[in-house]
């Protein structure tokens, strides 16, 4: 099959998180909380009713997409909001980050609910519970010693 572009969505914002639903259909979640949902296919795409809440250029940096169908929506600021039905609704999650002063923008995903959302200054959360609650840690700086 060969690639065409879809047209119709410049006013959504660029797009930052791609995965699949259980129900198989693909989610898109772009910078400014707006969720896209396509067939299987990606072939015909339409804006969700739901959006994510994005107050104060807080744009979303990062999606995760886990097991059980949950995704995480992470924002600019440590902001994190949780979805467990395929991006239809929504809930802001405290990721329990000091301040909100750290840019998170990778993740990872394991076993038995584990996610694990790092960024700046050695900051990272993660989770055991599938995204419910987080736990906040801090890489150990290393100094680079002389042989």
């Amino acid at each position: 099959r060969s690639w065409r572009f879809v047209q119709g969505f410049n006013h959504v914002g660029r797009v930052v998180g791609i995965g699949s639903a259980p129900d198989g259909r693909l989610i898109a979640v772009t910078e400014w909380g707006r969720v896209l949902r396509g067939d299987q296919f990606g072939t015909r795409w339409s804006v969700a009713e739901s959006s994510i809440d994005v107050q104060d250029g807080q744009e979303i940096t990062d999606v995760v997409f886990a097991p059980k169908g949950v995704m995480i929506a992470v924002h600019y600021r440590g902001v994190l909001h949780r979805s467990t039905d395929g991006g239809r609704s929504w809930q802001s999650v405290d990721s329990r980050l000091p301040d909100r002063q750290y840019v998170l923008n990778a993740h990872c995903v394991g076993q038995e609910g584990l996610i694990v959302i790092a960024g700046s200054g050695g900051m990272l959360t993660r989770s055991l519970y599938d995204g419910a609650t987080w736990q906040p840690g801090r890489v150990a700086p290393t100094r680079n010693q002389p042989r």
